[in-house]
């Protein structure tokens, strides 16, 4: 991230010599990395549920914003050279530009502090640092959880997703702002199947942005055991609900 700073610094010198009423710029990397086992097997791609995307990626890119006239304009690119940037910028100006024209009422922008600051969450581990090895071994503690005795058979999804978050905002203004934000987030799916065509299935999402060390600090293992334990009651000893008009009390888990 602090090697692109200069060229978020020449976007907004490049937006100030266009004489907009208001400029900022945006620069966000986002890194992020999944690894997913279906039933104790590694998987990699895209997953037969709707959870995620790709397993690594990394987005990086730059957001151009001004007022002119009263109009707003704004542009977004990922390829970060000067050339794309003058680019982005241009196009935003003519953008803003023409609403301008066509807007009643033009736009203004309130009168606000002007800082210069970072901002971090607060963690000891960052996830996205934790090696390969480590985060699927953090995985693997759950499928001895299957090898217990149970009237039904499951099929198990466990998704482990760490992200770090960096950008850098800057105003016409004069106001700078750096962030850093790390997330870690940990999602079991489990399908309890039993033969006739009776199946449930329990989702939860394990997440935080204050680092690795306050993801394994919570205990996930025996919370799952106990999920897997009450998914097999409900479909060994579900009864059918009655018919017609009745009212219901939800738990947390439905609700």
């Amino acid at each position: 991230m602090e090697e692109y700073k200069d060229l978020a610094e020449y976007a907004l010198r490049e937006c100030q010599e266009k004489h907009p009423s208001y400029a900022d710029i945006r620069l966000e990397l986002n890194q992020r990395d999944t690894v997913s086992f279906i039933n104790g097997k590694m998987h990699i791609g895209n997953l037969p549920i709707d959870l995620t995307d790709d397993a690594f990626t990394r987005k990086f890119g730059l957001n151009v914003r001004m007022i002119v006239n009263g109009g707003m304009g704004m542009a977004t690119t990922n390829q970060l050279t000067r050339e794309s940037i003058k680019q982005v910028i241009n196009y935003t100006y003519k953008t803003a530009r023409r609403n301008g024209e066509q807007r009643k009422a033009p736009l203004r922008m309130s009168e606000e502090k002007i800082y210069e600051d970072s901002w971090k969450s607060s963690y000891k581990i960052n996830p996205i640092e934790v090696s390969l090895e480590e985060r699927i071994e953090f995985i693997k503690q759950f499928f001895p959880l299957f090898d217990e005795k149970y009237p039904i058979a499951f099929i198990h999804v466990f998704v482990l997703i760490t992200e770090q978050r960096d950008t850098y905002f800057l105003t016409s203004e004069g106001t700078k702002i750096t962030g850093h934000i790390p997330r870690v987030a940990f999602i079991p799916v489990i399908i309890g199947v039993q033969s006739g065509g009776r199946n449930e299935q329990m989702m939860k999402t394990y997440a935080t942005s204050s680092g690795w060390d306050e993801l394994t600090s919570w205990n996930i293992l025996e919370e799952v055991r106990n999920k897997i334990r009450i998914l097999a009651d409900i479909v060994t000893k579900a009864k059918k609900p009655p018919e017609g008009d009745i009212d219901l009390i939800l738990g947390p888990d439905v609700a």
